[in-house]
């Protein structure tokens, strides 16, 4: 059993490897949820975010703790920056499952800010994200998204 942690500040293309290189995986995320939540309402995410977001978080772990009794793969996409953060999820965790960490650094200023600005009706204020910033703690062990495909099939998962 694996469980894959995305590790990076939003804009950073976590989801976006998700979706492109994931797709077999379950996915244990908050965003989803507040995301299908507002294009059910026609809705931005940013009108229904703080509605929202608590009942997103609760639906990730009840997510993730289900994925667990299943025994199935996971991907934990959150921005997973801090050390709490991470263990507040691997804790839920059972014996059995191995652990993959991909970190996804911060790309060129300009790039990050494009990212950010082609997300219409979901914005995330500068003071936000600089708290971010200053929360990130690498792991001990993590990979680079260019090393993925030689550790999934170390985890026999190609």
């Amino acid at each position: 059993m694996l469980a894959i942690f995305l590790i990076g500040l939003p804009g950073t293309g976590k989801s976006t490897f998700r979706n492109k290189h994931l797709g077999n995986f379950n996915v244990v995320s908050s965003d989803d949820y507040i995301e299908s939540i507002a294009y059910a309402g026609q809705k931005t995410y940013d009108d229904v975010f703080d509605a929202f977001i608590k009942r997103a978080t609760d639906a990730a772990r009840d997510d993730l703790d289900y994925l667990v009794d299943n025994e199935d793969n996971m991907v934990i996409d959150f921005t997973n920056l801090s050390e709490a953060s991470r263990q507040k999820r691997l804790v839920r965790l059972t014996p059995g499952y191995q652990v993959l960490n991909i970190y996804f650094p911060l790309p060129e200023f300009g790039e990050w800010t494009r990212r950010l600005q082609s997300r219409p009706g979901k914005t995330i204020p500068q003071t936000v994200l600089d708290s971010m910033a200053q929360s990130l703690q690498l792991p001990k062990h993590y990979v680079s998204p260019d090393d993925f495909e030689t550790i999934l099939y170390y985890f026999g998962q190609s």
